[in-house]
């Protein structure tokens, strides 16, 4: 298996939506260490329903949850913003 540390930089990181290959892995996991509502106010990752419609799920986590998702489930990050100034970055970590 593998470990991935991504940095998602306020205003700049982004992944446009995709999906990824279940033949190695079965269930992808990321950690946060922000939090929505907190460290950024706006994007971050979502997943897209059958009609194919964004579902951020950012607001539903706190820092240090970790979300588990199948692999092939369209999935993306908007890149994130704060409309207040801070130094703060997203990191996901998956």
């Amino acid at each position: 298996q593998r470990f991935h540390l991504t940095n998602y930089p306020m205003g700049n990181g982004f992944i446009s939506a995709h999906v990824d290959s279940t033949e190695i892995v079965k269930v992808t996991a990321g950690i946060y260490i922000t939090e929505y509502g907190k460290n950024y106010d706006s994007g971050g990752f979502y997943v897209l329903d059958k009609k194919r419609n964004k579902r951020n799920i950012d607001q539903f986590i706190k820092s240090s949850d970790m979300v588990l998702f199948y692999p092939s489930m369209p999935h993306g990050v908007d890149s994130i913003s704060r409309k207040k100034k801070q130094e703060n970055q997203l990191c996901f970590i998956g």
